[in-house]
This record gives C-alpha cells, structure tokens and sequence, in this order.
C-alpha cells in the first residue's frame, strides 16, 4: 500500500449457491509514514508580511525521537531555517518558524513562492513543498470623473501626480447617452450566481428592465 496517510476500505461480499444468500462484510485499515510532515501555510502571502508558519512534524516511529527540521523558500528572510524538536512516540510537535516575506518585483502584481519543509530522524525523513502567491501589500484605487458635452469638443485635465504611472491604467470611454455609464452595473446585475430557485425567479427581473431600457434608448 503507498505510505501516505490514508485509510482504505475492504469489502468482502458472498452469495450462497443453494438459497441466494448473501454476506456483507467491511472493515478498514489506516497506512501512515512513520514520518509526516504536514506544512500547513497560508493560502496567500502579502509582500513584507512578518508572520510564523507552523508546520506539524507527526511521530510514527515507536519511540521518542529528536528530529532536525528545516525550512526553505527563497524570497522569505528566515532567522533560524534548521531547528530540532524531540517527539514523543505517537505524538506531534509544531515547530515555529519566524520568517519576513520579501516584497514583489518591480513591475509585477504578484509573485510565487516555492516553500519546502523536511524532518529527519536517523534513516527515515518526510519532505513537503508548496507553491505560495505573494501579492503586494497594497490597496488598488480607482478614481472616475464623468462630463457631458453638446460642443464639438471639450477639454477634461486629471491630475495623475504621485501615481506610480508603470502600474496604472487610464481609461477613455464615451457615449452618446448617460445610460453607457450604466452598463457595468447592468451587467454584474444580470451575471449574479443567483442559487435557489427564489433567486434564480428574481433574476428574471433585471433582465426584464434591461430589455426595456434598451428599447427606449
């Protein structure tokens, strides 16, 4: 059977020849590593996070044991990467590791981290890694001006000082009615993942408003 932690079901199910009888029997069996690791991260990292991740070393051995446990990741400042614990048979210890999460490259939103835990005692060891998302610590702003026109031109001046202008994005719409301005609400409106069936009869409402804007506009 593979080593990993998993219980696994057996059934047996027998039938006489003579009278159609039948026989049910089930039972279950659990295989385990006599070392685990599990990493237990976050989902997600934000740049210059300072945080402790927690992984959880389990003991299968049958006796008390010291074991080296180590972290790795590039991109995390790690003070102390290789730490020993002693675990008492059957048992599991979590060991903290203190680590400050490095900020995203320049000119990306995101980046991944790739974080790798192992635990060791004599000749047996169990290793983990997991790929992380790193995002940037930071709050995204979205700032809108609108003007109506009935000149062949007109002239409309943002201040775009202090904007980090590799990282934004200027948008230029334009329409010949105000209802354009409604379109992103309308659509979101429409789109909802409506559930039960209460919620899903309701939609039929926005779609019903819609249709009677588009054919008065």
């Amino acid at each position: 059977m593979p080593d990993n932690l998993t219980t696994w079901v057996v059934e047996a199910v027998v039938s006489t020849s003579a009278d159609n009888r039948i026989g049910v029997g089930q039972t279950s069996v659990v295989t385990a590593k006599e070392v685990m690791v599990s990493e237990n991260l976050p989902r997600i990292f934000r740049s210059g996070d300072k945080t402790v991740l927690s992984p959880v070393v389990f003991n299968r051995t049958g006796s008390d044991a010291e074991f080296e446990v180590s972290l790795s990741a590039e991109g995390f400042v790690i003070e102390k990467p290789v730490r020993k614990v002693r675990i008492a048979s059957g048992a599991s210890e979590t060991v903290a590791f203190p680590v400050t999460v490095s900020s995203v490259p320049s000119g990306k939103d995101r980046a991944a981290v790739k974080v790798s835990v192992a635990a060791k005692t004599g000749t047996k060891s169990d290793s983990v890694e997991k790929t992380v998302p790193v995002f940037r610590s930071e709050t995204w702003e979205t700032t809108a001006t609108v003007g109506a026109t009935r000149d062949a031109s007109f002239d409309e001046r943002l201040n775009l000082s202090g904007i980090d202008q590799s990282r934004s994005e200027l948008s230029v719409r334009y329409s010949a009615t105000l209802f354009a301005n409604a379109a992103d609400g309308l659509e979101h409106l429409l789109a909802y993942p409506y559930g039960c069936v209460e919620q899903k009869t309701s939609a039929i409402i926005p779609h019903v408003v819609s249709k009677r804007l588009s054919d008065a506009l």
